[in-house]
């Protein structure tokens, strides 16, 4: 089949289009199985090798990687934004004559208990906690926030600042988070689960140093871990 020419059903998951040098592929159908979405492609002409993960709400039908030939370009949704700030890309632009590979991911809501692979913040559009503002509130503040909205907290990530300038993230138990810490973010880890991004106050505790000292390596000048870290 043609490249620019639209998969066979009327109930395509993917449909393109051609537009002046370039051909079109809109995502009609991000929940579709995966099989689906990858012949729809391959229905338009294009090799694509498309892998679906669970992400947050507010990141389903959204390309959270790509990886290919620079005549793919990708297509975003103004209205949405990623945790970043960035717009969400929910389709692609690919040059017309592209004849190569590229892979592509894409979000999917996630399974009951699965834990998300991307996410975008939990304040955000569409997230558990949109429009509510956790920065700066303190711990117990926060645990009684996502109580009243019937979520649990999966982990509690406390981030050390040490001596040197540099940072280290731990995950604590809660029975060593002080509840007067404050809070910087809220992040989505899985349906109905989120975790505490936590700046503590006082010097680093000998415990945490030690864990620094027996890893054998330094820790990171800017911790950034994710809602999958810890595992």
């Amino acid at each position: 089949m043609a490249i620019g020419q639209k998969a066979s059903t009327a109930q395509a998951a993917v449909i393109c289009s051609k537009e002046h040098d370039y051909v079109v592929a809109r995502i009609m159908d991000p929940l579709a199985d995966q099989q689906r979405l990858r012949n729809d492609f391959r229905a338009c002409g294009f090799d694509i090798d498309l892998e679906l993960v669970p992400v947050s709400p507010s990141v389903v039908g959204s390309i959270v990687m790509m990886e290919g030939n620079q005549k793919i370009h990708t297509i975003d949704d103004p209205s949405c934004r990623t945790a970043s700030g960035g717009p969400c890309p929910i389709g692609l632009r690919i040059e017309a004559g592209f004849t190569g590979e590229a892979a592509v991911v894409l979000g999917r809501a996630a399974r009951p208990g699965e834990r998300y692979s991307s996410t975008n913040a939990s304040t955000a559009k569409g997230e558990a906690l949109e429009g509510i503002s956790v920065k700066g509130r303190t711990v117990a503040e926060v645990e009684a926030l996502i109580a009243q909205k019937h979520m649990t907290i999966a982990h509690y990530n406390v981030q050390w600042s040490l001596p040197d300038g540099r940072g280290y993230g731990d995950l604590a138990p809660r029975s060593k988070v002080d509840p007067t810490w404050r809070v910087t973010s809220v992040d989505p880890y899985a349906s109905g689960q989120v975790m505490l991004m936590i700046k503590p106050d006082g010097p680093v505790p000998s415990d945490i140093m030690k864990k620094i000292e027996d890893a054998g390596a330094p820790p990171s000048a800017v911790p950034e871990p994710t809602p999958t870290s810890g595992s």
